[in-house]
């Protein structure tokens, strides 16, 4: 159990890198990340990882 909430804290690490990187880019880039789709990739990160455990 211990591994697993590490390798959640981990992919939340990534995903508010990921999060503030997107929303920090202008938005000519075509990045446009939501709240919604912030959520789809964490609960899809979340689900990963309970598959693997």
């Amino acid at each position: 159990m211990e591994q697993i909430s590490g390798e959640i804290n981990a992919s939340w690490s990534y995903f508010s890198l990921y999060f503030f990187a997107s929303a920090s880019k202008s938005d000519d880039d075509g990045v446009i990340l939501t709240k919604d789709s912030a959520r789809c990739f964490a609960d899809a990160q979340f689900d990963e990882l309970l598959l693997l455990s």
